[in-house]
């Protein structure tokens, strides 16, 4: 009798996709920053990334969608979900990420809802800098099939450099324990 499960592959295909995203972007930040490899940190963000992200990021994504819903299909629909994403989304998940690792690493609670203040700023902007740029693109410079994988991939690219910047202390960190 087989194991029947209310996931699917794709939810399990993301989860294990965000989990190896955060897992290595941690892992590349500390060896762009000098740093040896703290593995226990890597499987923090690894599990961040595959049991916290993931299913945050779907109940972001239903939400915004039903933002969206009555701009479907109109002339404004990129536009507007462009917008929600950039406004909602991107905040709602960046908080998430400050809170939820400074909770992960033993900070406590009111220490880490404390540091979103000061973290979020700079770290919405770079993802700003980058990601917005890219989903305006015309589909004659970047095709729809390509889209998403540009932009997975600036995502992870960001990703290392906002952790390399929290090392080197120009984002102030979350706290820790």
């Amino acid at each position: 009798m087989a194991l029947e499960t209310k996931f699917s592959a794709a939810v399990l295909n993301t989860s294990l996709t965000a989990g190896l995203n955060q897992g290595i972007q941690e892992r590349l930040a500390q060896r762009l920053c000098g740093q040896t490899t703290d593995y226990e940190r890597v499987m923090k963000f690894y599990i961040y990334g595959s049991l916290i992200s993931t299913p945050l990021g779907y109940y972001v994504t239903k939400f915004a969608n039903k933002v969206c819903q009555k701009y479907a299909n109109g002339p404004y629909e990129d536009k507007i979900r462009l917008a929600v994403n950039a406004v909602v989304t991107m905040p709602l998940n960046s908080t998430f990420f400050i809170v939820l690792i400074a909770k992960m690493f033993g900070a406590p609670l009111d220490a880490a809802l404390g540091r979103v203040s000061s973290m979020l700023p700079p770290i919405l902007a770079h993802f700003w800098q980058v990601l917005l740029p890219l989903q305006l693109l015309p589909p004659s410079l970047l095709p729809p099939k390509w889209k998403p994988l540009v932009l997975q991939a600036a995502a992870f690219f960001v990703g290392v450099q906002v952790k390399c910047k929290i090392k080197q202390g120009l984002i102030p960190p979350p706290p820790l324990k």
